[in-house]
């Protein structure tokens, strides 16, 4: 025996010992090989191939049977057909020359004399007597074969006790080989009346073809049935002095799939699809179908595939038991994912290390540590203790931001673990038990463009999709994101598929299983869960045994297909057959859902005989052991199956006991850890928790465990949990000392509502604390019912909410100010502030008063609904109002903003030099604050007057360093708003190529989508506009200032009116259009529609679009006045030539403070001089002027219009075609330099004209 190859066991006998075995399995793919060519010639031999034209006689296909059979050479003796005596055994006419001697013979072979005879013999006695010489030569084969392996037995020997099959066992052949051997060995036997237990259970063979499709079979599956010194696929215990077979192993956990190629190579391209295109290419895969039809073990094997590709694999298995806080199930997943990281290897750790802290930064870890506390170890920073500095400041945030906040940490922290080289597959098992939180968290990360190779796997069952339809939902959401959705749906196995499942259990070939598979497949449908347990069902009854002495299966076909199975084959598990102590601990265990932690159920004095309890579980195949200390039921619907049989009635005492167990044995580190399992518990039984006290502890417990989900974004959970904790208090309690807990879990609870879109609970909930709270602490209610209409949609009534929560505190303000109510307060705010030097007011008192610091609050959230209501004179009154309360109350982090917005609008008042004076005071209180969170809602405000001061270009760089400043602060909406002008300023300066603005413009585009911002609007028109300077194959028949193209939003789709602002940035987009294309017909509409906009939101008077819309304005008007003067329409050509010098009025006035204005003014007065005033000379030179400032200013774009215009203007009034195609010449250039290749081929049209 080849060392380190084989086991032998004590009791080999002598002649056995004597054997020289198989060198390897490798040699067990030859064995098989020159077998299979020896079947095939015995198959011609007796007339069996198909291929066969009846022409060869008998005697010529048996001499080649035995030129094949002569120099068939088995690796165990080792010994070629040329070293044997003529008279070996081995081969054919040594056999028949023994069988002629010995009358009957050692091989028992047929004669090729007998055989071509039997050819000849009447039709009565020729079919019968052709038969059993066919089973005679197969039997032949098979003591051959039993020779060839074990030459210590006898040819001749009929001796079937099975002792040969125990020595190749214990040799280390395989089970397939000896249950070949012993189908050929029974071929002579006639079958038997009705079917006993015994080798004839198995079936024998009858023909030569059947052997070959049996050998061909086990050549396929090599893997699987031609191991060599393999233990079998059962589980061998010995049970004293008696061995027996305990369990069959559930295939799946084998990693054997039957029947299910066709989608598992879909689910390998769609990996290798993620692996191909890493950035580009965004795909989630669904399988669905019934519980227990092997979805989850089609996910394995796809892992399987991924981790042989150096892919990384991170589980997630949700759970409708056990779980209150489905997100939690998915970072464990991930905290896992960090320990594995952390023990591996350690260069590829530091790598991710030092991409998570260039991503993520070191301070920032504990936004994520406390969901995936491994996070800490793997970025290298030690944990930080709460302090209660902390807790203060995180009620000051509201649960939008954090939520935000997390969300992006952890999108963050996703690209930092993600690599094209180590692709991740995340599997997301029972999806149908989760919630929004998780699919909103999946969609982030797959729509993502930074996060690379990622492939999401999610299976659910498609019979439990929840009454709200989640799934359905989610693929919508996934579609709208860019998101490939892959739909697998499994069904159940067909017969053949379960033929080959019950093989490979049984490691039997499929012939000798069929009888039984066909019985399993009627009584199961197909499904594999219950293939699985009715197989161990039949061997736990004796009808399926193992027979130790032959080693082989063997069942009781009659008394199988008699027995009753119902409808539910789980219970065949017989949980009514188990002990008290053990039905009690799977009950306790199933309260925990399918998976839990052992310390769960090992707490107390019956610690020691739970973990007993629960390896006897394990040993029975209703759990299995996952790692050192942790435990799963095998099946989710075995967990529920044990649930179902508590009785209703003890089923809350169980929850809650089980709760307070856990509770009380863990340390205050790890209740805050555990808090969601200790309230899961808890929470099936709060109605049985009567003292007050202990109710107030419990509801403490659910706010601890609401607030850990909101800061994962789990709104809904947090929902529940806040709703539940809420129940547990009194009215009594807002009047003790239970007053601060029942303003938190009130607040909190309708805050976390509004998130989930349960405006009219919200409301309902808010009105306890409005009702029971003092007057502070009903701001923050006020606040989130100012938040509450305003995601309705309900702009107005969100500011007449705010205002009367203001007049509470003694800030009155008007609903509707008149221009002179606001004129007023501007008069009073300017002489509060004269002669009140910068430093005094940036080194003011801080703010203590509560009151004064909700109404700061309470004021700049208002803010945004002013503005979306497009209010100017309000606008100005409350950013005036925030000024005077900094001044004389102190100042915080929220009065930078006020002074920003202040200096906004008294920019439009008193002119640039005024605004820009309380800019830097908001900027040096930003300084003085460090609060980050500021700068992007100061750099919102901001942004358009300081567009009038220095060139759009130079603001791009701030404008994104305030988007991503906003993100990690958690403030979106601030942040969006941001990217919103980023955007427009980008496409309006020129300072970007269209390609790389359209980059931008898709990355960001998902935040907007996720967060369904009304700035998605802006951006969808900014993309359309986009793609029509950039053209298509074929642009004739495209109006290229027609932006409806452009997807519309929700709120679009449903009827509702776009705010006045968003309708006016749209219409100086298509301005801007028509005047690139010269399409002036268009523009006199949407000059008209701008002016009437422009006069309806005034706050827009001194911005940025304000000043992009007389440009372009300007430059159409003196197009079409000088076309309206040369057609003799006096009166149209007055209008517009009034409008044209207007604009250059305006912009003789911008160039003051802004001197990147003057290449405008330039083309301005250049078009009026051609158009209007006829002074070509003059015009000329400006032309000149103006493409040379706009190319020292950077707008590259506006320098390509000018060179248009100038060729124009050389081609049709100075007659000068070579100067004419210079300008075009250069025009294109610049335009091709811009990204606008719609634009460079006009100018090709223009060159050849």
């Amino acid at each position: 025996t080849a060392a380190g190859t084989k086991r032998r066991h004590d009791d080999i006998t002598t002649s056995a010992s004597s054997v020289t075995p198989i060198d390897c399995t490798a040699d067990l793919l030859k064995f098989v090989d020159r077998v299979l060519e020896l079947v095939v010639e015995l198959k011609v031999a007796h007339g069996e191939d198909d291929d066969d034209d009846g022409d060869d006689e008998s005697g010529v296909k048996r001499r080649r049977l035995c030129g094949v059979l002569d120099s068939f050479v088995f690796v165990g003796n080792g010994s070629s057909s040329t070293e044997r005596p003529s008279s070996s055994p081995l081969t054919l006419e040594g056999a028949l020359a023994a069988l002629r001697s010995n009358g009957g013979g050692e091989c028992g072979w047929s004669s090729s004399q007998s055989f071509d005879t039997a050819g000849n013999e009447g039709d009565g006695d020729d079919h019968q007597s052709r038969e059993r010489l066919i089973r005679s030569d197969l039997n032949a084969l098979g003591r051959l074969l039993r020779h060839e392996l074990l030459p210590s037995s006898s040819l001749g020997s009929k001796d079937d006790d099975g002792g040969w099959v125990t020595s190749l066992r214990d040799l280390g052949f395989p089970l397939s080989i000896s249950l070949l051997i012993l189908k050929l060995l029974d071929a002579d036997s006639a079958p038997p009346d009705g079917c006993i237990f015994g080798a004839t259970a198995l079936g024998h063979y009858r023909t030569a073809q059947q052997v070959e499709q049996d050998l061909l079979f086990l050549r396929t599956h090599s893997d699987r049935f031609l191991v060599f010194g393999a233990s079998d696929a059962i589980k061998l215990s010995e049970a004293g002095s008696r061995g027996c077979y305990s369990c069959i192993v559930s295939p799946s956990s084998k990693g054997v799939l039957c029947g299910r190629d066709a989608e598992l190579e879909q689910l390998q391209g769609a990996f290798r699809r993620s692996v191909a295109m890493p950035s580009s290419h965004r795909e989630v895969v669904f399988i669905s179908g019934y519980s227990g039809v092997g979805k989850t073990a089609l996910a394995e094997q796809l892992c399987s595939y991924a981790e042989a590709l150096r892919g990384n694999v991170i589980k997630a298995k949700f759970d409708e038991l056990g779980q209150v806080q489905p997100v939690s199930v998915l970072l464990d997943a991930f905290n896992e994912h960090c320990r594995t990281i952390v023990e591996g290897d350690k260069t590829a750790m530091e790598r991710i290390r030092l991409r998570l802290r260039t991503l993520m930064g070191s301070k920032n870890v504990e936004i994520l540590a406390g969901a995936m506390p491994n996070l800490r170890e793997l970025m290298g920073t030690p944990s930080r203790p709460s302090t209660p500095d902390d807790h203060s400041l995180e009620e000051e945030v509201d649960a939008k931001t954090t939520s935000n906040r997390f969300m992006w940490f952890f999108r963050l922290f996703v690209r930092g673990i993600s690599n094209p080289l180590y692709p991740i597959v995340l599997l997301l098992d029972d999806m149908h038990s989760s919630d929004k939180a998780v699919l909103n968290l999946v969609c982030a990360l797959s729509s993502d463009p930074d996060i690379s190779s990622l492939l999401v796997v999610a299976c659910y069952r498609n019979t439990e999709i929840g009454p709200d339809r989640l799934l359905q939902d989610a693929t919508r959401d996934f579609a709208s994101a860019g998101i490939s959705v892959l739909r697998i749906e499994l069904k159940n196995l067909d017969k053949t598929c379960v033929n080959s499942l019950v093989s490979h259990v049984l490691q039997m070939s499929p012939a000798s299983t069929k009888s039984l598979s066909d019985i399993i497949h009627v009584k199961t449908g197909g499904n594999a869960l219950f293939v699985n347990q009715i197989l161990k069902s039949l061997k736990d009854e004796g009808l399926l045994k193992h027979s130790r002495s032959e080693h082989r299966w063997e069942w009781n076909v009659n008394a199988i297909e008699s027995r009753d199975v119902d409808d539910n084959c789980l219970d065949l598990l017989k949980l009514h057959k188990l002990d008290p102590q053990m039905q009690a601990f799977l009950n306790k265990a199933s309260c925990l859902g399918s998976g839990g932690h052992v310390s769960f159920l090992t707490t107390g004095d019956q610690g020691m005989s739970t973990i007993l309890l629960l390896e006897t579980a394990v040993n029975e195949g209703l759990m299995s052991k996952v790692g050192s200390d942790c435990f799963k039921f095998s099946h989710g619907q075995i967990a529920s199956l044990v649930y179902s049989r508590i009785p209703p009635g003890e089923r809350e005492a169980l929850h809650v006991s089980l709760g307070k167990d856990i509770w009380k044995h863990a340390s205050v580190e790890e209740v805050e850890a555990l808090v969601y399992v200790i309230v899961e518990q808890l929470s099936h039984g709060t109605g049985l928790i009567t003292d007050r006290d202990e109710r107030a502890d419990v509801a403490k417990m659910f706010l601890m465990a609401g607030s850990k989900a909101v800061k994962t974004s789990s709104f809904t959970a947090a929902e529940r949990l806040y709703l539940q904790g809420s129940t547990l208090l009194s009215e009594t309690d807002w009047t003790n000392h239970n007053y601060e807990l029942s303003l938190r879990l009130f607040t909190s609870c309708a805050e976390a509502q509004v998130m989930t879109g349960n405006y009219d609970g919200s409301i309902i909930t808010l009105n306890a604390v409005l009702v029971n709270a003092c007057l502070i602490d009903q701001m923050r209610a006020y606040s989130i019912l100012v938040q509450c209409l305003g995601l309705q949609g309900k702009h107005v009534e969100a500011v007449e909410t705010g205002l009367q929560a203001l007049a509470m505190l003694g800030e009155k303000i008007p609903l509707h100010p008149t221009e002179e109510e606001m004129m007023l307060t501007l008069k009073q705010t300017r002489a509060m502030l004269v002669g009140v030097q910068m430093k005094e007011t940036v080194d003011s008192k801080a703010m203590t008063d509560a009151g004064q610091s909700a109404a700061l609050n309470l004021l700049m959230r208002l803010s945004r609904y002013a503005y979306l209501v497009s209010d100017q004179k309000l606008l100005t009154i409350i950013s005036c109002r925030m000024v005077k309360l900094s001044v004389e109350h102190g100042v915080t982090s929220c009065s930078a903003f006020g002074f920003a917005a202040f200096g906004a609008n008294l920019h439009r008042f008193d002119g640039l030099s005024a605004g820009l004076h309380y800019a830097k005071i908001a900027l040096a209180l930003l300084a003085r604050f460090e609060k980050e969170a500021m700068i992007p809602r100061c750099t919102m405000v901001l942004a358009e007057m300081l567009a009038f001061k220095e060139p759009a270009q130079a603001r791009l760089r701030s404008l994104l360093m305030a988007i991503e400043i906003g993100f990690r602060a958690g403030d979106n909406e601030a942040s969006l708003t941001c990217l919103n002008v980023f955007l427009l300023h980008s496409l309006q300066s020129g300072g970007i190529r269209l390609d790389t603005l359209l980059d931008h413009l898709n990355k960001f585009m998902q935040h907007m989508t996720l967060a369904k911002h009304h700035s998605l609007v802006v951006a969808n028109l900014i993309r359309q506009c986009i793609y029509n300077f950039q053209g298509t194959a074929d642009d004739s028949n495209i109006d290229p200032t027609d932006l409806s193209q452009s997807p519309s939003p929700p709120a679009a789709r449903e009827g509702k009116k776009r705010p006045l602002v968003i309708q006016y940035r749209e219409c100086v987009l298509r301005l801007q259009l028509a005047c690139f294309f010269r399409c002036y017909d268009v523009a006199k509409t949407v000059m008209k529609k701008c002016d009437d906009l422009h006069e309806a939101v005034k706050m827009l008077t001194k911005s940025a679009q304000c000043a992009e819309q007389t440009f372009c304005a300007g430059i159409v008007s003196a197009a079409i006045a000088g076309d309206a003067l040369v057609l003799g329409r006096d009166a149209e050509g007055e209008t517009y030539s009034s409008r044209a010098k207007e604009a250059v009025r305006r912009y003789e006035e911008l160039c003051q403070h802004g001197p990147h204005f003057r290449h405008r003014l330039a083309a301005l007065q250049a078009e009026i001089n051609f158009h209007i005033d006829k002074d070509f000379s003059k015009a000329s030179v400006l032309y000149d002027e103006s493409i040379r400032l706009a190319g020292e200013h950077n707008y590259v774009h506006e320098q390509a219009l000018v060179c248009e215009l100038a060729g124009i203007f050389h081609k049709k009034e100075l007659i000068d075609y070579e100067k004419a195609c210079s300008y075009f010449e250069d025009a294109k250039k610049y335009y091709t330099e811009w990204g606008s290749k719609r634009k460079a081929q006009e100018m090709d049209k223009w060159i050849a004209d």
